[in-house]
């Protein structure tokens, strides 16, 4: 399998507690893959590692051949968390110019990407932006410098149909571009009519590895396959000991 993300024995544990115990997990190149679990699972703990603000206490990550060091971005892959790291006194424009001028890019590659998250270039601060349009520009802010890698925590949350249509319509452009994406989110509905893949992160593992595929066609819906992957492990774990 040609990777995007290759991940290996990864271990993290926070006061005592163990987080992740040993999770493996490889994304393929030009594929978009969600991760799923409960809340506190550690999807955001994982990824943040992914993004080199965490160190793993063990165990090793890839991203696009590369070993992820903890404190060292790798400038083919993006990443859009919360907090946002847009500068909400300033407009759409601002904030994507700045960011485009960090990363060599030009003005109107800017305006290209603003047009793009379905926004309008208006001297409007994005502190009077709705959560829809702040999420759309965030997605634009990642997509400057043109990344191999994707990687967006939640980004569907607290945005309204119209703007998960917006969204979507990003994601579906920049996989057809045979680019990755790597997403996190609650709402299975959503992500299904976008990811391919989906991991199941429970009890500090990816304890399955499902395709869209096999979701519709031996669960119906990704809850379904969700809380089933979860039974099984459980299951299993009981027989074990």
């Amino acid at each position: 399998m040609d990777s995007a993300i290759k991940i290996n024995s990864l271990r993290l544990s926070y006061r005592k507690q163990a987080v992740l115990k040993g999770l493996d997990w490889e994304i393929p190149r030009g594929s978009v893959c969600a991760l799923i679990g409960l809340n506190g699972s550690g999807k955001t703990t994982l990824l943040r590692i992914l993004a080199g603000l965490l160190e793993a206490d063990a165990g090793s990550a890839y991203i696009l051949d590369r070993k992820v060091k903890h404190g060292e971005s790798i400038r083919e892959a993006s990443f859009m968390f919360e907090p946002s790291p847009l500068d909400k006194s300033l407009t759409a424009r601002q904030n994507i110019k700045l960011r485009c001028t960090a990363l060599g890019e030009t003005v109107s590659r800017a305006d290209y990407l603003i047009r793009k998250a379905g926004l309008e270039i208006t001297s409007k601060p994005v502190k009077n932006y709705s959560v829809g349009m702040r999420k759309s520009l965030e997605l634009a802010y990642a997509l400057a410098g043109d990344p191999e890698l994707l990687v967006l925590d939640e980004p569907f949350d607290g945005v309204d149909i119209r703007g998960a249509d917006t969204l979507k319509e990003i994601i579906n452009s920049y996989k057809a571009e045979g680019k990755t994406v790597l997403l996190t989110e609650h709402n299975f509905t959503l992500i299904e009519d976008v990811a391919e893949r989906f991991g199941v992160l429970y009890d500090g593992r990816i304890i399955a590895d499902i395709s869209a595929e096999t979701v519709a066609a031996e669960y119906g819906d990704l809850a379904t396959a969700f809380k089933t992957s979860i039974d099984n492990h459980d299951r299993s774990f009981t027989l074990r000991n």
